[in-house]
């Protein structure tokens, strides 16, 4: 069974990431995973380059209007595979934070816009918000973590169980 959920990221006072997953929503898991990405300095300085490089689709862009033909034949180039592997699939999760930190010098990546998704409490059961401008982590709007001073995953999880 999927346990829906939306990551988000905002640097330059702009929503950069904003996408959908299907699966693993929970702190032990997508929480945990999230968390230990941003502890790592390093990380957060590649996120912010990576950043500069995405853009979200338009459904009027020649590549997604050629995703979409074919989709129907399921006929698709290898650079749509990678694309939607690497940027696009339900079943990323937080690895989307190390895709983007890790996108070459050149490319632009165009990325799914579900910002609204975490509006529908019936279906999305968590959202994580990246505020890489204010330094902060917002997990489903119940707590605020300071990303330059994150708890351990232990008294994360106790903040949860409470």
């Amino acid at each position: 069974m999927g346990t829906r959920h939306l990551i988000e990221v905002i640097d330059e006072w702009e929503i950069k990431i904003a996408q959908y997953w299907q699966w693993d929503w929970y702190i032990e898991w997508q929480g945990f995973e999230i968390l230990d990405f941003l502890r790592n300095k390093e990380n957060i300085k590649k996120l912010k380059e990576g950043l500069k490089k995405v853009k979200f689709y338009t459904w009027e862009e020649d590549f997604i209007k050629d995703y979409i033909k074919n989709e129907e034949k399921r006929d698709f180039t290898k650079e749509q595979l990678e694309w939607f592997k690497t940027y696009i699939s339900r079943n990323l999760g937080s690895e989307i934070l190390k895709n983007v930190a890790s996108i070459k010098d050149g490319q632009t990546i165009l990325l799914q816009d579900s910002r609204y998704f975490k509006e529908n409490s019936l279906f999305c059961e968590y959202y994580y918000i990246i505020d890489l401008d204010n330094m902060t982590l917002d997990i489903n709007g119940y707590k605020t973590y300071d990303i330059n001073n994150l708890p351990s995953n232990e008294e994360v999880l106790k903040d949860f169980n409470e």
